[in-house]
């Protein structure tokens, strides 16, 4: 049942219908942790898809404590390097960035990124919105130089996982020609 539910709620987030996605997700959530206890895995993934949904409707301040409950429960699941730990930090990180707290956001893409990277190699599209996050989130910081060789890496990631048209390669290079100017002028003269 919570997996129908929950299924349901996917599809009407991905059709933008985030009021009724909400109560099945929370449904879902009441099930799960009647059935299986409330730090089961299932229920980590669960926390973290409505925050997500939260997020999307605009509601940070009720995502940020169930991400944070999505990685006690992942983290101690799964330890410090699962992939479903990694999809987690980054939602966190991407709440931190939202709410332009960017000393905490950092480390959480640095870590999601690493986790992924080692998980699923440092190619695949994934590795590349981390790249793109963290990224951001040094420009947002002023720190060009370290920012312009990240979204290098996530565009040419992506031109090849997605191809040169797709919407997010495009955001990408926009992002990275925009910023290459600055990285440069960022340099120390020698």
């Amino acid at each position: 049942m919570a997996i129908d539910l929950t299924d349901l709620a996917e599809l009407l987030w991905a059709k933008g219908d985030y009021e009724a996605a909400q109560p099945l997700l929370r449904r879902a959530l009441t099930i799960q942790g009647q059935a299986l206890g409330s730090d089961h895995p299932a229920v980590g993934r669960s926390l973290n898809e409505l925050a997500l949904v939260q997020m999307d409707e605009g509601d940070f301040t009720d995502a940020g404590p169930l991400l944070r409950r999505a990685q006690t429960i992942l983290e101690k699941t799964y330890g410090p390097s699962g992939r479903q730990l990694a999809a987690c930090l980054n939602n966190l990180g991407l709440l931190y960035a939202h709410e332009r707290d960017y000393t905490d956001a950092e480390p959480l893409f640095r870590r999601a990124l690493a986790i992924d990277e080692k998980a699923i190699g440092t190619e695949h599209p994934s590795v590349a919105r981390y790249l793109d996050n963290l990224a951001r989130v040094l420009q947002e910081k002023g720190d060009y130089e370290a920012a312009e060789p990240l979204f290098r890496r996530a565009l040419a990631i992506d031109e090849k996982a997605l191809g040169p048209n797709d919407p997010r390669t495009q955001r990408i290079r926009d992002k990275w020609e925009s910023l290459s100017g600055k990285a440069s002028s960022q340099k120390p003269e020698k």
